[in-house]
């Protein structure tokens, strides 16, 4: 699968694997443009999830449910910082990054307050000890960053 049942463009990673997601916990995917870049070299994994926004109320609950999802690794964190993003062809939206031993430790949403939404959320398919995959996880988080820079939302 390309990104072809995406209503945007990206650049993704050359290593990566783009895997299509069919079904959500035995159910039926909510879009076609769900998927997963699995970077196997890494054992990681980034779970990305498509919405087509509706309406204002949409767009705030997605954004409340990113929050949600962010803050459920609350528990086990040393800390989160959250940074604000902005992409060139106006996407936007917030990185959280979560330290500690937390099961997914870099999560994002983007979206252009309109029409599109995508939220995503890295995991190591294994339990790993965060010093470990400290520079692995630095290289992939760098790839994240230049996937979002490049999302280009269709009108």
């Amino acid at each position: 699968m390309a990104l072809d049942q995406c209503p945007f463009d990206a650049q993704i990673p050359v290593y990566t694997h783009l895997v299509q997601k069919e079904t959500f916990f035995k159910e039926e995917s909510e879009h076609p443009c769900w998927f997963d870049l699995n970077f196997e070299i890494f054992d990681a994994t980034l779970h990305c999830s498509y919405y087509q926004i509706t309406s204002k109320r949409d767009v705030n609950s997605l954004v409340e449910d990113a929050y949600t999802m962010a803050s459920k690794h609350n528990v086990m964190a040393n800390y989160r910082r959250e940074y604000e993003i902005h992409n060139p062809y106006n996407g936007h939206g917030i990185i959280f990054e979560i330290s500690g031993p937390v099961a997914s430790t870099y999560q994002f949403f983007i979206s252009d307050s309109t029409r599109h939404f995508l939220r995503g959320s890295l995991y190591f398919n294994s339990k790993v000890k965060q010093d470990s995959v400290a520079p692995i996880l630095t290289f992939i988080k760098k790839d994240v960053d230049k996937f979002l820079s490049s999302i280009k939302f269709f009108n």
